[in-house]
């Protein structure tokens, strides 16, 4: 089985970790219903993106969001495989990506 480590590598919430097992998902935006909250990044959607891990293959998914969802410089469009060491951009947040089996 697989897990997704998001460590947050700059804003407020610098140095937080947040995981995503097999089958599961994380909503990244300002709103309160998204799981990793960014409320201080004007320049997040309340739902911005998705990560998320189906079967053992991880991935990011943008939700429409009015600024866009990067891996590093480029824009996420549908459903995006992710790898390790990948480089998440929303809004002003940056979140590093590991992937290890478990």
């Amino acid at each position: 089985m697989k897990i997704i480590t998001i460590t947050v590598t700059t804003g407020s919430h610098k140095g937080e970790t947040f995981f995503v097992a097999d089958n599961s998902s994380i909503i990244i935006g300002r709103g309160e219903e998204a799981g990793l909250c960014l409320t201080d990044d004007h320049r997040a959607s309340r739902k911005h993106a998705i990560i998320g891990l189906q079967e053992g293959n991880a991935y990011v998914s943008d939700l429409s969001s009015t600024n866009g969802t990067f891996i590093g410089k480029n824009q996420v469009h549908g459903r995006v495989p992710l790898k390790e060491g990948d480089i998440v951009f929303i809004g002003r947040t940056y979140f590093k990506i590991t992937i290890k089996e478990q």
